[in-house]
């Protein structure tokens, strides 16, 4: 709900109403989020950027170096994650294939 209850019931009389959009924005956002929850976005297709390996290496290591090791093995995780889909998407010519099918398993 994007919009208090009572708020129709003080707006100035005066105001012109030009349109509902509450509902359709709270739609669109439970969207994201559906997605967002089901790693199906962002995708590759969404994630044009790649982190070279001497850089996610560096990173990595400054995350251990901070103590920050279980954000340094979760990194490492998505960066696998992320090079898995990469080659099998261009197995599949290019193909976007979605993240549920690479974190289900076999």
């Amino acid at each position: 709900m994007l919009q208090h209850p009572h708020h129709a019931m003080v707006v100035p009389k005066f105001c012109k109403q030009y349109g509902h959009v509450g509902a359709e924005i709270n739609r669109a956002l439970s969207d994201f989020r559906e997605e967002v929850v089901n790693h199906s976005f962002p995708g590759p297709e969404h994630t044009p950027y790649r982190i070279s390996s001497d850089a996610l290496d560096g990173f990595l290591n400054e995350l251990e170096r901070r103590g920050l090791s279980k954000a340094a093995s979760s990194a490492a995780a998505a960066a696998e994650k992320d090079e898995k889909v990469m080659r099998d998407e261009e197995e599949n010519d290019g193909a976007p294939i979605s993240l549920t099918s690479v974190t289900e398993g076999p």
